[in-house]
This record gives C-alpha cells, sequence and structure tokens, in this order.
C-alpha cells in the first residue's frame, strides 16, 4: 500500500497532466501574440490580438483553480476507495475550489479573483492536499450520521447530507489555519533579499548572487511555484531598471532562460531527438512557443515538476548558461548593448539585440548546445524509467485480462484495464492491416506418428508486451466487433498457406480452421467461406471449421441450413473442446459432424485418473457408433498417447509430438515424419 506522501505525489502529478490541455491552450495564445508583435505593426496588433490576449488571460487567470480541482478530485477519489467511503469527489474539489478563493480572500480582499493563477499555484498545491485530508478525516469521523430508507431520499440527495459535516468544518479549520500560516509567511518573507545579499547598483548581480537567484527559481519550479511569485516580491531590489548594465534582469532572461526557466530549448531539442514518440511529439507541440521562452507546456506537460529525473539538468543547465555567458563577456569576446529588453524575444535574436553583435547569437546557439547535450542523457534515463512504468502496467492489466471471467464487463468500463483492452485489439486490428499477424501450425498425428493434418493457430507478437493470448484477443475481437473481418483474413491466409503445401509436394494435409460462433451472425458468412475457397482452388475436404463447445451458438434456421450446405459442399466440421454436457450432445443432433475434439482438460489427467478414462472411453464409443473422429490435444506424453488410442482416439495434437510451428517449420516436419490420408469413417 502506497504511504500518503507517494499518494499525494500522483495527485499532484495527475493534477499537472489534467491541466495540459489549458496550458497548451494558453502557451499557443501567448507565442499567437508574441508573432502578432513582430510582423504587424501596433495598430493592426491592436485589431487581432484582443482574442488572443483574453485567452491567454483566462488561461493564465485559472491554472491555480483548475489544478486544485484536478489534484482534490482524483486524492479523494483514492480515499474513497480506500475507506469506502460514500461521498462523491466532485463535491469535495468544489469545496477545495471555493476554499482556494477564500485564502486569496484572505489575501489580497476584493481582488481575490485576480490571484488564482499561476502564480498561485504553490498556494493551490498547498490547498488540495491539506482540504483533502481534513475533509476526509472529518467525513470519517461524523458526529452524527443520518440513516434513512432508500424509499424516502433520493441517493444523491443523502450523499450530499452525509457530507453536510465535512463539508462545514474542513474549509473553516482551512481557513483559520492558512491565516495563522499566511502572517507567519509574510513575516518570513526578508529571507529571500537576505540569502541574494546586496546588489551592486554599478554592475548588477554577481555571479553567486545569480546562482543562487537560479537556484531560488528553480527549486521553485519543481515544487509547482510560479518563480516570480518568490522573486518579483524582490524584484524592485533583485533587478536594476537600467537595461545597460550587464548583468541585469535581461541578461538572466537571454542566456541563462534560453527557452524559459531551466534554460528548456535545450530539452525541446532533446525531445525532438528522441526516438519515444510521446517525447516527440511533445517536443513538436513546445517547439514554437519556446521560441518565444513560453515554457509550460514543458513544465506542465513532460512533466518537470516533481520529475527527480529532471532535477539536476533544470538547475544545473541555466547556471552553466550563465557562467559561460559571464566568462566570454569578462573576457571582451562579446559585449552588451541591453537591446533585448522583453523576455520573449525569440531565441537567437535575443542573443544577438541584447549583445549588438554577431558573437552574441553564436554565444546563445553554443549555450543551447550545451543544454542539450546535458539534458538529453537525463531525458533518456526518464523515459527509459517511463516505459518501463508503462510497461509494468500494462502487463499488470494484460495478466487481469488473461485471466478475467466476465471480459465484457472489463471491455465496457471506463477503467484503465477497460482502455487498455480496447486500445489493445485496436492495435491487433491495425497489425491485421499490416500484415504483421502469423499463423502456425501445430500437426495431428495418428497412431503410427504420422501426420494427418494441422490446426491453423493465430500468433500476435506485440512489438512492446510480447506474445498475446490467441484466445483473449479473438475473445476481445467478438466484443469489439472486428471478429468477422479476423475470421477472414484467417481463412484467406490459411487457403494461401495450403495453396504453398501443396507447391512443396504435402497434398492431402487437412487444416483445422477455428470459428467463432459470432461469426455465424453474419448473413453472408457461409457463401464467404465458399467463394474463398473456390478462389484458392483447396478440395474443401481437406479443411476442418472448428466450433468451440464452450461457445453459446444460437442455432436459429439459418445458421443450421448455413452449416449443412458447408458440409455439403464438402467442408468438414468439428466440435472443439467437447465435453459430455448437453451442449455437446445438442450439437451433434444438431448440425453435421465429422471430428470430436476432447478438452484438453480432460486429457492432462487421462493417465492417473479411471474417472476421465471412463469419460473419454465413452467418447470414444460415442465417436465410433457415430462414425466420427476423435481427436485429443494436449497430448505431453507417450503414455497419455498410449491410454487414449486404447480408448478409441484416432488423432493426438500436443507438446509431445510437436509445439505450433511457422508454415516453414511445419512443411519440413511433414517431410520429416511423413504425412497420411486421414481416416474419414462412414457418417450418420
Amino acid at each position: 500500500m502506497p504511504n500518503k506522501p507517494a499518494i499525494w505525489l500522483q495527485s499532484i502529478q495527475h493534477g499537472f497532466i489534467a491541466t495540459l490541455p489549458v496550458v497548451i491552450l494558453g502557451a499557443f495564445a501567448l507565442t499567437f501574440l508574441q508573432i502578432t508583435s513582430l510582423l504587424l505593426t501596433e495598430d493592426s496588433v491592436s485589431e487581432i490580438r484582443v482574442f488572443g490576449d483574453h485567452i491567454q488571460r483566462a488561461c493564465s487567470g485559472v491554472m491555480a483553480l483548475i489544478l486544485v480541482l484536478s489534484i482534490t478530485h482524483k486524492l479523494a477519489k483514492y480515499y474513497r476507495q480506500k475507506y469506502q467511503l460514500n461521498y462523491d469527489p466532485v463535491i469535495v474539489a468544489i469545496l477545495a475550489m471555493v476554499t482556494l478563493v477564500a485564502m486569496a480572500h484572505l489575501d489580497n480582499g476584493l481582488d481575490a479573483f485576480q490571484y488564482l493563477g499561476v502564480a498561485a499555484i504553490g498556494k493551490g498545491l498547498f490547498c488540495s492536499i491539506l482540504f483533502t485530508e481534513l475533509y476526509v478525516f472529518f467525513y470519517r469521523h461524523r458526529l452524527f450520521k443520518p440513516s434513512y430508507p432508500n424509499e424516502a431520499v433520493d441517493t444523491a440527495l443523502l450523499t450530499a447530507i452525509r457530507s453536510t459535516w465535512p463539508a462545514l468544518l474542513a474549509p473553516i479549520s482551512m481557513l483559520v489555519l492558512y491565516s495563522l500560516i499566511a502572517e507567519s509567511i509574510e513575516h518570513f518573507s526578508f529571507w529571500f533579499s537576505v540569502f541574494v545579499g546586496q546588489i551592486d547598483p554599478a554592475t548588477g548581480l554577481s555571479f553567486w548572487q545569480t546562482v543562487k537567484l537560479i537556484l531560488v527559481n528553480q527549486l521553485s519550479w519543481f515544487v509547482g511555484i510560479h518563480g516570480s511569485s518568490i522573486i518579483e516580491i524582490q524584484a524592485d531590489t533583485m533587478f536594476l531598471a537600467d537595461a545597460g548594465i550587464v548583468y541585469s534582469r535581461q541578461y538572466i532572461n537571454m542566456f541563462a532562460h534560453i527557452g524559459g526557466a531551466g534554460a528548456t530549448f535545450g530539452l525541446v531539442i532533446a525531445l525532438l531527438l528522441s526516438k519515444e514518440r510521446t517525447s516527440n511529439q511533445l517536443g513538436r507541440f513546445a517547439f514554437i512557443p519556446s521560441l518565444f521562452n513560453i515554457n509550460e507546456l514543458l513544465i506542465f506537460g513532460l512533466p518537470i515538476i516533481f520529475n527527480r529525473y529532471l532535477l539536476l539538468p533544470f538547475i544545473l543547465v541555466p547556471i552553466l548558461c550563465a557562467s559561460l555567458f559571464r566568462v566570454v563577456f569578462d573576457l571582451g569576446w562579446v559585449s552588451w548593448s541591453g537591446g533585448a529588453e522583453s523576455w520573449s524575444t525569440p531565441v537567437l535574436l535575443g542573443g544577438y539585440l541584447a549583445t549588438g553583435q554577431w558573437q552574441g547569437l553564436v554565444l546563445q546557439a553554443a549555450c543551447i548546445l550545451l543544454s542539450v547535450s546535458i539534458y538529453y542523457p537525463f531525458l533518456m534515463r526518464f523515459e527509459s524509467n517511463r516505459r518501463k512504468m508503462v510497461n509494468d502496467k500494462q502487463f499488470h492489466m494484460l495478466n487481469r485480462l488473461n485471466n478475467e471471467i466476465d471480459l465484457k464487463r472489463i471491455f465496457e468500463s471506463k477503467s484503465g484495464t477497460g482502455r487498455f483492452s480496447r486500445a489493445l485489439v485496436k492495435e491487433f486490428n491495425s497489425a491485421i492491416s499490416k500484415d504483421q499477424i502469423d499463423l502456425f501450425y501445430q500437426p495431428k498425428v495418428n497412431n503410427a506418428g504420422r501426420v494427418v493434418g494441422a490446426e491453423a493457430l493465430l500468433r500476435w507478437r506485440h512489438p512492446k508486451l510480447g506474445f498475446i493470448s490467441p484466445g483473449m484477443i479473438v475473445a476481445l475481437s467478438e466484443l469489439d466487433g472486428s471478429i468477422h473481418d479476423l475470421g477472414l483474413w484467417v481463412i484467406k491466409r490459411t487457403l494461401s498457406d495450403m495453396n504453398a503445401l501443396n507447391k512443396a509436394g504435402l497434398r492431402g494435409v487437412k487444416i483445422a480452421i477455428n470459428v467463432s460462433p459470432y461469426q455465424f451472425e453474419r448473413d453472408d458468412f457461409f457463401n464467404d467461406v465458399i467463394k474463398l475457397v473456390e478462389r484458392s482452388r483447396i478440395d474443401p475436404g481437406l479443411i476442418e471449421l472448428e466450433i468451440t463447445e464452450s461457445s453459446k451458438i444460437d442455432l436459429g434456421d439459418r445458421v443450421l441450413q448455413g452449416l449443412q450446405q458447408l458440409a455439403e459442399y464438402g467442408f468438414h466440421i468439428a466440435v472443439d473442446d467437447f465435453g459430455m454436457g448437453y451442449t455437446s450432445l445438442r450439437y451433434l443432433k444438431s448440425f453435421p459432424v465429422h471430428t470430436l475434439k476432447i478438452d484438453g482438460s480432460i486429457v492432462r489427467d487421462v493417465s492417473n485418473s479411471k474417472m476421465v478414462k471412463e469419460i473419454i472411453g465413452s467418447m470414444g464409443q460415442l465417436a465410433n457408433s457415430m462414425g466420427v473422429n476423435l481427436v485429443a490435444e494436449w497430448v505431453e506424453t507417450d503414455l497419455q498417447k498410449m491410454t487414449l488410442h486404447e480408448l478409441g482416439c484416432d488423432e493426438f495434437q500436443g507438446y509431445l509430438m510437436s509445439p505450433p510451428l511457422a508454415l516453414k517449420d511445419f512443411t519440413k516436419y511433414c517431410a520429416v515424419k511423413g504425412v497420411d490420408l486421414p481416416v474419414v469413417k462412414s457418417s450418420r
């Protein structure tokens, strides 16, 4: 069970990811404003930028609010499941937002709504976590727990009534606590100027003061606090107004924060160099905003916040870039003009304007290369860990799907496993169209060990998850509705492979193809199968359609007529996983059957169970009296094979003879073992 800090961190990371659409909208709106300012005249800009300005202000102005909403909702859902509580996480999230607004009123009076944006993110994190903890505590320790008959009160109303007690106490407790803490924080605000030290009015920030300033800015961003929410408080004393002073705000903007806080333009290029699709896409999205030093897409989207893999380069890169500039400037290789006053001056152009010479552009380019070289290995490590986490999660969900009895419930659910199952079947369908699926053939042999046929088995090796269970994929395809296309693909591919066997001189090998009963629901299924066989010129007597006994078939007139049509055309029909239940016997009397395949779970115990021997012996007598073949699968030992033969089995399939083989290997196997025509008994 994860500890509380881990749950808090997961909720915060989820919150930042959930706000990403708003961040993207705001970042592109701000980028639009910067581009129009460069390309258009002032009069034109004032007309065209009004909407972009409103969008950008709206996005940045509510960032703390929506962050509180998403973090609180995630954390409240976790506690509801953990403690089996009957509250609505949406109510908790809304109350947390109201509490944040009240906190802003405490700090700023009637202007509170102007202070709920990016600068209040740190306050939002504090509010989300502490408010949720207080709410859950008061909910679990309610003084009164009203209970009403279900018919007397609506369930939603009852849930709301039960939330009244924590809804009153949590906000009040939160505001009282915050009012005490806020006053202490305000008295403590002098620490920053003391930490940085007195600024020389003639030269601006010293080297070590620059390092301290960058360190505070980066660490603030890393924990989700907008750097300016700390630094801007002391801006008048930190940054001198004269743009001509070398070591000033402009110096940090142009040569420490290339691409935004953390010199993240280098990280954008590292993302573009990545082979990871997600990273590459993020790099393309973030490239243009980063040109204008807008890096919220990376801060919130990667995210850099609370990302331990990127903490070191996020701090180290801007310090090294700033240091490189100081060395080059002090050596007299570049000058300073202070011409790039805006933080949003595009990368490279800012280096040229700030120095008034092309060397400034080259210096900025060198800083970018330095940034890329440092960020790249850390990004690779982060991606490797992210891949491992994703793969572990996917393997866990895949294992759950493999062991799930009610796949339909999972497939239709909104859970992570449900989304994964739907994505998996879509990937599978795409793999079919790209010819990335294969068929293997498991030989069937007679008692003499000669090949009399084989079963076509689906094989899909997922590029990340490896071998995927065919049974699970078929079941998901049935739920997805793509089983019809999959079934026809299998038949086409089998017929093509049978022609290849004929060309290799291996004629007379009967191939069994598994057919899902869901395929019978399509009106033209039976005619399509006949048409495919006619085009391939394969003898239909060498094709056996296996119908799983455990699958329920709607034995309406149309299906029965279709199966009769296939039998009359020459196809063989087999009942797979045959048992002695009512369904099996119903199949036998409803449509033509040529082969019975004994359920492998029964075969497994034939050597050491008298009851199993009696059951299989009864099947052998039934098959013999009906004139149908009896096939045993999952045969793994010589003793099993000998016993099964004595009990009336005609053919054997399993790892004792061979595992499923690719067509090339199956061809070699047939050449070595030899091929016999399957025995055709006189049917009813």
